[in-house]
């Protein structure tokens, strides 16, 4: 009886570190998209990493 418990904890402890590591996997994945986001919703000017209005049209500020 004592060895099928160590191997149910065996696979509860693999289980627990393989969900923590795809958590971090997730939740850097979702800081890179709100900085991608964030960058281009900020306004640089003529300098924007993304340089289109809601239309799609290319915007060009003379400086």
């Amino acid at each position: 009886m004592n060895g099928k418990k160590r191997l149910i904890q065996a696979k509860y402890r693999a289980k627990k570190k393989e969900m923590q590591e795809n958590n971090k996997s997730i939740a850097v994945f979702y800081l890179l998209a709100l900085i991608v986001l964030i960058l281009m919703q900020s306004d640089f000017g003529s300098k924007s990493i993304f340089p289109f209005d809601g239309n799609g049209n290319y915007t060009y500020y003379s400086e």
